[in-house]
């Protein structure tokens, strides 16, 4: 699922993290964080730190963007067009959702049609052949009005996260 710009649209671009989104957040499975194996990721200023991951760096490849309550994380794909994948989070005390659109979801692509515009999505399969694994969905919205739209009613969940608290050292 791409963009063609970093969303929401004519934003600028956050240089950090709030600092509210800052700390350790594990990973939770099955509603429960209290599982010491989960992954934790850990925000600070200018980047996320991941276990086993590469670090997600703000800059140029990588852009954060305020969309209401929510953090928009824009991350450029390599490509013949320079094209944009995002995944959006939104924190609820000490609990942050991240949400991503899955083409894979029935009628997922029907609904997103509706809300972006006919002819404002175009489907990229590994061959010219529409038989072949699609490997893309780019969409082109006409406006942030239609990106809101399509993250409440194309997204779905993709993973929530707890806040880690840190124990007073005796």
């Amino acid at each position: 699922m791409t963009f063609p710009e970093p969303m929401p649209m004519h934003r600028r671009d956050l240089k950090s993290f709030p600092k509210s989104w800052q700390g350790d957040w594990r990973a939770m499975h099955d509603g429960a964080a209290d599982d010491e194996d989960a992954d934790v990721m850990t925000i600070v200023s200018d980047r996320i730190l991941s276990d086993g991951q590469e670090d997600l760096v703000l800059g140029k490849q990588v852009v954060l963007r305020r969309m209401g309550r929510r953090l928009v994380l824009n991350f450029e794909e390599e490509g013949e067009e320079v094209r944009w994948a995002l995944a959006v989070a939104e924190k609820t005390g000490d609990q942050i959702t991240v949400r991503h659109l899955d083409p894979k979801l029935p009628g997922a692509l029907r609904r997103w049609e509706d809300v972006v515009g006919e002819g404002r999505i175009k489907l990229v399969y590994e061959e010219e052949d529409t038989n072949e694994e699609l490997i893309e969905v780019q969409l082109n919205p006409r406006g942030n009005g239609a990106f809101r739209r399509l993250m409440r009613f194309g997204a779905s969940e993709t993973m929530s996260y707890q806040r880690v608290r840190q124990k007073p050292a005796p």
